[in-house]
């Protein structure tokens, strides 16, 4: 892995505008007169929203990576993962 200042530099960036974000959203929060809350409700699922999206595609891909290393191992002549027939040891 190549960690070059510039990378760095891009790094901190992209953290520091994260940073930046919540501070703005939390100071325009606190100034508010009232509280709207279909804007919170759109807000709030948007951002749950998001965070279940990442999370999965983060999950599944290392799930798939997973999959095709253990694929690789059973493909091994004499593999105690698995009968060589490819079938599943329990049944659906």
């Amino acid at each position: 892995m190549d960690l070059s200042a510039d990378h760095i530099l891009v790094v901190f960036l992209l953290t520091t505008l994260a940073g930046l974000a919540t501070g703005i959203g939390g100071f325009i929060a606190f100034f508010m007169k009232r509280t709207d809350t279909k804007a919170l409700t759109f807000a709030l699922g948007l951002s749950g929203g998001v965070m279940v999206y990442i999370s999965l595609v983060e999950l599944l891909g290392e799930a798939q990576h997973r999959l095709m290393e253990f694929e690789a191992i059973r493909q091994v002549p004499g593999s105690p993962l698995l009968p060589s027939s490819g079938e599943l040891p329990w049944r659906l």
